[in-house]
């Protein structure tokens, strides 16, 4: 969770919003004020970020990496690696899967086409 506390913290700082946090693979619902919070931030966007926050969401799965990635709060670095966190500890338990390191791979080269795109505006 230590990649994750920095960018929580800075949501919630940025956009004053609770997260409810867990560990595991249950879901857990977020409070409906913090994705009403997000949502307004995100639809504030213009149609260039939105085009660049599309991969950086679908591929980390994260909403709040992609804006702290968009706004300058981490690098893409760090946002990368928090977002693989549950990868990375599957390939320490069950060994590197070549479809899955190629996959990986795929999705490394689509967030980082938004990041250089988001970092062109």
């Amino acid at each position: 969770m230590a990649a994750w506390d920095p960018l929580l913290e800075w949501a919630r700082g940025r956009y004053d919003v609770h997260f409810e946090t867990t560990a595991g693979v249950m879901h857990r619902a977020q409070p409906a004020a913090t994705v009403a919070r997000l949502h307004e931030a995100v639809a504030a966007l213009d149609a260039f970020r939105l085009a660049g926050l599309s991969p950086l969401v679908t591929v980390s799965g994260s909403l709040v990496a992609a804006l702290a990635l968009l706004e300058g709060a981490v690098d893409r670095e760090t946002a990368w690696r928090a977002a693989q966190i549950d990868e990375d500890w599957q390939a320490e338990q069950w060994g590197e899967d070549e479809l899955a390191t190629q996959a990986r791979d795929a999705h490394r080269a689509d967030f980082d086409a938004g990041a250089r795109f988001l970092g062109l505006l």
